[in-house]
């Protein structure tokens, strides 16, 4: 980062996340501890995952409902359902 970091965040650098948009925009988050800190980045490591494995298998349609529909945020689909489509 080409940018100075306010006083707080220089605590402790262990609690620090930085996400690139692809837009090249920083955003900087501090987690409470270094521990929180490695369970975010895992999480985040875990749907990266999915959604690409979704992708290369040629799930497309899966992908897009899991990832980018309301339905799969409010409890989940249920299938047999006009929701699971």
């Amino acid at each position: 980062l080409n940018m100075s970091l306010p006083c707080p965040l220089l605590t402790d650098l262990n609690r620090l996340l930085v996400v690139r948009s692809s837009l090249g925009d920083d955003f900087i988050f501090e987690a409470s501890c270094a521990e929180e800190s490695l369970r975010i980045v895992n999480s985040l490591k875990m749907v990266t995952a999915r959604l690409v494995s979704h992708a290369v298998v040629g799930h497309g349609e899966l992908m897009v409902n899991e990832f980018f529909n309301e339905a799969y945020v409010k409890g989940g689909v249920q299938f047999g359902t006009d929701e699971s489509r």
